[in-house]
């Protein structure tokens, strides 16, 4: 996929990692979109001191002191988290109180909470990540975080946004797909091009009738997680890296841990 980044094959190998949107999971984004309300998110701004204050003490309180928060200038995100114990936080960058408390469950109760466990694992790709398994995580983050019952303004259905952007994309060039979610959606110019970026990253012709399709983990993960929390209990994916499909073989393993980092 790497190595076709600037033509139309990248899309066909992104298919190949990621998956495709299908028909079906396009028809699932739209009822979502419309039946999920969601509300302004009103709440206190905080600066990147307060910010920092936050995320500090959400570590220690979870015993997670020796990582380390990092200010970075050159960030295309606000805050992300790397496997070398590090939470990268954007120079100059605020944070809604209630989007803060969000990204806490997101990236660290999520994405820091299984890497640390699966570090304690005998196998060290429980660490790293098995095969799909960032479908299952990016999932479980959106779920986490839905799970605070939170106003978080469009943020609730941007994974959906971002299904139905990825199918278009497919069908249309940047510019017809910019004011498709524009008209049919009423987006601002903001969300609208930020959409029609993730959908059409890595082409040398955005025009094209292509799509990158990494994003559409959040949704498809999430849809996999609801259903997967109907049968079990939600801390049995905690135990490392791992997508749904691979719990069925961790019972193999010998000297295997309790997940000892859980939301």
């Amino acid at each position: 996929m790497l190595e076709t980044r600037g033509t139309v094959e990248m899309g066909s190998f992104s298919h190949s990692v990621y998956g495709k949107v299908t028909r079906h999971y396009y028809s699932e984004a739209l009822k979502y979109i419309k039946e999920t309300p969601f509300e302004a998110d009103n709440s206190e701004e905080l600066n990147l001191k307060e910010s920092s204050d936050i995320i500090r003490n959400f570590l220690d309180t979870n015993k997670l002191k020796h990582w380390k928060i990092k200010v970075i200038e050159d960030s295309v995100v606000d805050i992300q988290v790397t496997k070398r114990e590090n939470i990268l936080v954007k120079k100059g960058a605020t944070f809604q109180k209630n989007r803060l408390e969000a990204l806490l469950v997101h990236e660290i109760g999520t994405h820091v909470f299984r890497f640390e466990n699966g570090k304690r694992q005998p196998l060290r790709i429980l660490e790293r990540g098995t095969a799909g398994y960032l479908r299952t995580e990016e999932g479980l983050a959106i779920w986490n975080q839905n799970q605070l019952g939170l106003p978080l303004g469009e943020k609730q259905v941007k994974p959906a946004y971002l299904i139905v952007a990825i199918y278009m994309a497919e069908k249309m060039g940047f510019r017809d797909l910019f004011h498709y979610l524009q008209s049919t959606f009423n987006l601002d110019n903001e969300l609208a091009w930020n959409l029609c970026i993730k959908s059409k990253r890595g082409l040398e012709d955005p025009e094209e009738n292509a799509a990158f399709t990494k994003d559409m983990v959040y949704f498809t993960g999430l849809r996999d997680i609801e259903r997967f929390v109907e049968k079990r209990a939600v801390n049995n994916l905690y135990i490392g890296k791992i997508c749904i499909d691979d719990l069925k073989y961790m019972e193999h393993i010998k000297d295997l841990k309790e997940p000892r980092y859980v939301l």
